[in-house]
């Protein structure tokens, strides 16, 4: 959670409110965030109206200790090669004394030398180790680890906005401070966004080729059909294994819409076949010819296919939690899609055969009757 404002106080106080919501949420552990104090340092407060009582400006009190501690050059020694500075400040021992801020003088403006002790107050506090932005404004980042066995970053993330912005939200009590979810949640939703514009790139080449080779532009729609039969068994897959929907399942997605089309392709290709072969046959007589024909091509490969698959799948001689979403989503879409191919391929081959033939023959009865109408004139 990264929280965005000007003072860093502010800043660690929203976030100790987000700790305690994030603490609410089962399955969030090791909650902290990324403030780190840094050295101690001494903080002056200087009371700029008796400052201006005494005569002495901000200013003059600033270069004061800055000459005590640091230096100032107060002339420079030539010699025949180099040129050396004189640097006046206090002696080591003192500069290592919190109690040699009270020996320290300044000039009012009419001459006398007045105390800073008395126009300051100072305390000792712990540093900044580091000051992280973001869009020009200060940041703080709340973190925490997840118990992947209870929930997962897109849920967690969902539970902590519902409990941070509910009747009371945290960050609208505070003016001027922005909050961001990001995390893992927010890289795999940029993951997601990138994977379904490689989707579309991926089944827009698919089309093209599927056009180029059916020399038709209904037919490759009809061969795409099988890539939404097969998210139905992915879908009954990741759900009876009780597993995510990951970015490496919709990696696994993407790799089967090339697959799944083969099936589709190899029934629709051959039937297109018998129709140069065969035109004195019926699209129901083709169709089932072409059943009978490719149903075994059909079948072996996607059995093959899917035996080679599910091995890795289920962890059978060696389990990878990286492949095993991947491998579980190809073979059970392919499986599943294989099934509804062979049904449903067929009937949309059939009604688009049909209502191409139908059109066709309104089509010609209209340049008949248009011909004689011409002839009878």
């Amino acid at each position: 959670i990264e929280i965005k404002g000007d003072d860093y106080a502010t800043l660690k106080k929203i976030g100790a409110e987000f700790k305690e919501v994030m603490s609410k949420v089962d399955g969030v552990i090791d909650i902290s965030d990324d403030f780190i104090d840094g050295k101690d340092e001494i903080r002056l407060t200087i009371n700029e109206s008796l400052a201006a009582q005494a005569g002495v400006s901000v200013q003059q009190i600033a270069i004061a200790i800055n000459t005590a501690y640091q230096g100032t050059v107060a002339t420079t020694i030539k010699r025949a090669d180099e040129e050396v500075d004189v640097r006046v400040r206090f002696p080591e021992n003192f500069r290592n004394s919190i109690r040699s801020l009270d020996k320290i003088f300044v000039t009012n403006n009419t001459g006398n030398l007045i105390p800073i002790s008395r126009m300051t107050v100072f305390e000792k506090k712990p540093g900044l180790a580091s000051i992280n932005h973001y869009d020009g404004k200060r940041l703080l980042t709340v973190t925490a680890n997840l118990d992947e066995t209870k929930t997962t970053s897109q849920k967690a993330n969902k539970d902590i906005k519902t409990l941070a912005e509910g009747k009371d939200p945290i960050i609208e009590k505070y003016y001027g401070y922005r909050v961001r979810y990001g995390g893992e949640n927010q890289d795999t939703e940029e993951s997601m966004k990138s994977l379904g514009r490689s989707f579309m790139i991926a089944g827009l080449i698919i089309f093209i080729i599927l056009v180029s080779l059916f020399k038709s532009v209904i037919q490759p729609f009809i061969v795409m059909t099988a890539i939404p039969f097969s998210l139905i068994g992915v879908i009954l897959a990741f759900v009876t294994h009780g597993q995510y929907l990951s970015f490496l399942s919709m990696i696994g997605i993407v790799g089967l819409a090339g697959i799944v089309v083969n099936d589709s392709i190899v029934l629709v290709d051959f039937a297109n076949q018998l129709r140069k072969e065969k035109p004195h046959l019926s699209s129901y007589d083709i169709l089932l010819e072409t059943g009978l024909i490719r149903l075994r091509p059909v079948i072996l490969t996607t059995v093959t296919t899917v035996l080679g698959i599910l091995p890795t799948a289920y962890g059978i001689g060696g389990a990878d939690p990286f492949l095993m979403p991947m491998t579980l989503a190809i073979g059970w879409g392919l499986l599943f899609a294989t099934v509804l191919t062979l049904i449903m391929i067929p009937v949309l081959y059939k009604s688009a055969w049909d209502i191409q033939t139908f059109i066709g023959a309104k089509w010609k009865a209209f340049k008949g009757r248009k011909i004689d109408l011409v002839k009878t004139t």
